[in-house]
């Protein structure tokens, strides 16, 4: 817990003394890992990509099968008619291909909104029940070796610092600083 002094547009009484802040935060790739809703989704993915691996083996397989019918004795004709079979089973391959990325795609993008959603609430509870002001989140590896892996430490190099998840009412600034930058700004 970090404390700090809550900023205003007007200065406080000097007689009055700063009020305290109470911050937090949390590593949300931990927790959406640890989250029994992502165990379940993550076997809900497995699941359905399942059918899509299912289906591409088949279709290599037939097309596997058919391109051994070449051999030097296929007539011309026989062999147009298997490379033709080869070229839809390629189609083919690559339909369910697109097909299971775009269903996989929406699939995990649900999931995700659901878990951001159901993380954002509970963190806002936990707030007001705990007397936070303010809950920030950072993304960060969960393993010794991810933390210390080059990935990682080049991410967090160019990524973005903390993140708000929660704050209390009259934390956001955002206001007050664009007021000042536009009192700033020279008028035209």
């Amino acid at each position: 817990i970090i404390g700090a002094t809550r900023t205003t547009a007007q200065a406080p009484a000097a007689a009055t003394p700063a009020a305290k802040t109470k911050v937090a935060m949390f590593n949300i790739t931990y927790v959406m890992k640890h989250y029994e809703k992502f165990k379940t989704f993550e076997a809900e993915l497995k699941t359905t990509i399942a059918g899509y691996q299912a289906t591409d083996a088949k279709l290599r397989s037939t097309q596997e099968e058919e391109a051994k019918k070449v051999g030097p004795t296929t007539t011309p004709e026989m062999r147009e008619q298997i490379q033709a079979k080869l070229k839809d089973l390629e189609r083919q391959i690559e339909d369910n291909k697109m097909v299971a990325g775009k269903v996989m795609g929406k699939k995990q993008e649900e999931q995700l909104k659901i878990l951001y959603l159901d993380v954002r609430t509970h963190v806002a509870r936990y707030a007001a029940s705990n007397g936070f002001d303010v809950i920030l989140h950072y993304n960060d590896a969960i393993t010794n070796e991810d933390y210390n892996s080059a990935p990682n430490i080049a991410r967090k190099l160019q990524a973005g610092a903390l993140m708000p998840i929660y704050m209390a009412s009259g934390m956001d600034v955002s206001v007050d600083i664009v007021r000042s930058l536009n009192a700033a700004y020279p008028k035209r």
